[in-house]
């Protein structure tokens, strides 16, 4: 479930749809949420009869939902203590999305990732394609002649 705030209000729903709801992650990324879960677990145990069950990632040391705000603060916290530019939570959607293109992963997979139509991601994130002529050139090179560059005569 998402959790956005709208004129003050933490309004919840349910993702946009079935697509939404999942998406491969790296097994690193599974492992930090696996300990996660046992982290929050260990507050469960301890909070007995007082914590509150429910089925959100962020919550705090009694089992309640975060308020987006408060966990856009505290992201906005860790971001301030590393070597990286400022960023927003919404913001990582947007690296991921400039990351993969400029990998080099299919658009319709990156888009597919970012619940976009590739039309809709490709004028997005168009900026990060610099050289992407020339590297196509390379590669029908390569294809064609089995080798990359060179002077044309």
């Amino acid at each position: 479930r998402n959790r956005v705030l709208v004129e003050r209000r933490i309004v919840e729903g349910s993702l946009k749809n079935d697509e939404a709801r999942r998406v491969e992650i790296h097994p690193r990324t599974a492992a930090t949420l696996r300990r996660w879960r046992a982290a929050t677990a260990a507050e469960r145990l301890a909070a007995g009869e007082a914590y509150v069950s429910g089925e959100h990632v962020f919550v705090d040391e009694l089992g309640e939902a975060l308020s987006p705000d408060a966990v856009s603060h505290r992201f906005g916290r860790l971001v301030a203590r590393v070597d990286v530019p400022s960023l927003t939570i919404h913001g990582t959607r947007h690296t991921s999305g400039t990351v993969l293109v400029s990998a080099g992963v299919p658009v319709h997979v990156v888009a597919a990732r970012l619940g976009h139509d590739p039309a809709v991601l490709l004028k997005t994130y168009a900026h990060v394609l610099p050289g992407s002529d020339r590297d196509a050139a390379e590669r029908v090179g390569q294809a064609i002649y089995g080798t990359a560059g060179g002077p044309i005569e």
